[in-house]
């Protein structure tokens, strides 16, 4: 009696999954992603950033400069430089303690500055609909950073430069994940060798598996001083910086 049971519930618990299948063989459309519906909102959110900021200690990645000499011009990461943000529409546990900074070469740790400001956060809201107008995407995640550290006054360095996942919505056939990139080609210095200012490209590439496959990537650009600026993002993004680009 117990195996036919076991049996009976196993059978109808694979209905739901095998309806799904047969419906998408007969409407393709209802469960394609369409890359042109792919859509980005950004707003600004300091108050989750706050909650959410990364523990800053020293990552695993972490490797301090051995007897260099502090050059306060000359801007680097020490930190982190690639992390997985969403894997296979789960958030990675290991991005807890994943973040990049810009500060002097030669510099041991971040710690070593002082007067930092923020942290600062931009919450980022993606959303995919299906070539039916249903819509299937639905992942939040956060950029949040400290910026404006300064080494005995002089300069304007960034830290806790992450990218945090908040809420992950994906349907059963489709797979997403996001990745971060900080190029060390990208982080410079925007100042002067007097008043060193850092700026961070941050590359942020995602993938959309299912049906249908779509990657892409998104790159923006953090600064010392703590602006934000778009450098390539869907059309609605631009606009919404526009005013702050020019602040």
């Amino acid at each position: 009696m117990h195996s036919v049971l076991v049996s009976c519930f196993l059978a109808l618990s694979l209905v739901p999954a095998a309806f799904a299948e047969s419906t998408a063989a007969s409407n393709p459309n209802d469960y394609r992603i369409n890359p042109a519906s792919i859509k980005i909102e950004v707003v600004e959110d300091d108050i989750t950033a706050r909650s959410r900021m990364v523990p800053l200690s020293d990552p695993d990645t972490f490797t301090p400069f051995s007897g260099a000499l502090l050059a306060l011009e000359s801007i680097v990461n020490i930190t982190t430089k690639a992390w997985k943000v969403i894997a296979d529409n789960k958030p990675v546990v290991s991005v807890n303690n994943q973040y990049a900074t810009a500060v002097p070469f030669g510099l041991q740790s971040w710690t070593m500055l002082q007067q930092w400001k923020g942290p600062k956060g931009y919450r980022f809201k993606f959303r995919a609909s299906t070539y039916a107008g249903l819509t299937a995407v639905k992942v939040d995640f956060l950029l949040t950073y400290l910026y404006g550290g300064n080494y005995n006054g002089t300069g304007k360095y960034l830290t806790g430069v992450s990218i945090v996942p908040l809420s992950v919505s994906v349907p059963w056939n489709t797979n997403f994940s996001l990745g971060v990139e900080v190029p060390d080609l990208f982080v410079i210095n925007l100042g002067t060798r007097a008043n060193p200012m850092a700026g961070m490209m941050i590359i942020m590439n995602y993938s959309l598996r299912g049906l249908s496959h779509h990657e892409a990537r998104m790159i923006y650009f953090v600064r010392g001083d703590g602006k934000m600026k778009v450098l390539n993002s869907p059309e609605d993004i631009d606009k919404q910086f526009v005013k702050m680009q020019n602040d």
